[in-house]
């Protein structure tokens, strides 16, 4: 868990890096959610730089995790956020709209809960990355878990479709 946690905060570092310079300005004091969240080493991070975070996934080994390092973070689904009132100005999605049995569907559960100027940063796997979360390996790419395979083509469409700009 620890090792999972690392890597998600390094990880962490490298989106708030990327956003911070296609923003030019730092991110803080900004209020963040992370779909999936795992055991919020992402979050760490962007709380580590002032942010208020919050997080939703549905491995309590997990959420448990995080929660003993300080984050907010809770067992629920899309379904469950119209009750937790919350604003975010920044929401990441990192390897986790492969997974949704109907991404169309839980956008718009998303795009819900934006606020005119909410962010949302979405990254997925995809085949022509297989040299970085996969080894090179299609195998290991190819697993249960994902339901939809993106390219950047077909991810930019899901979004248009759906009224993202």
């Amino acid at each position: 868990m620890k090792a999972f946690f690392k890597h998600q905060q390094k990880h962490g570092k490298q989106i708030y890096g990327f956003i911070s310079k296609k923003l030019n300005k730092k991110i803080e004091e900004w209020t963040i959610l992370e779909i999936g969240t795992g055991s919020g080493g992402i979050l760490y991070h962007f709380k580590n730089k002032k942010n208020k975070v919050f997080g939703i996934d549905l491995n309590n080994k997990y959420l448990n995790y995080g929660k003993m390092k300080g984050l907010n973070l809770i067992n629920a689904t899309l379904d469950d956020l119209g009750g937790f009132n919350i604003s975010p100005d920044l929401i990441i999605l990192s390897h986790v709209l492969e997974h949704f049995q109907n991404p169309k569907k839980e956008l718009s559960k998303i795009k819900m809960i934006m606020k005119k100027n909410t962010l949302l940063y979405v990254e997925v796997p995809g085949v022509k990355n297989l040299h970085r979360s996969y080894q090179m390996d299609f195998l290991r790419y190819l697993q249960f878990g994902h339901l939809f395979h993106f390219t950047r083509r077909t991810l930019e469409n899901l979004f248009q479709d759906n009224g993202f700009s």
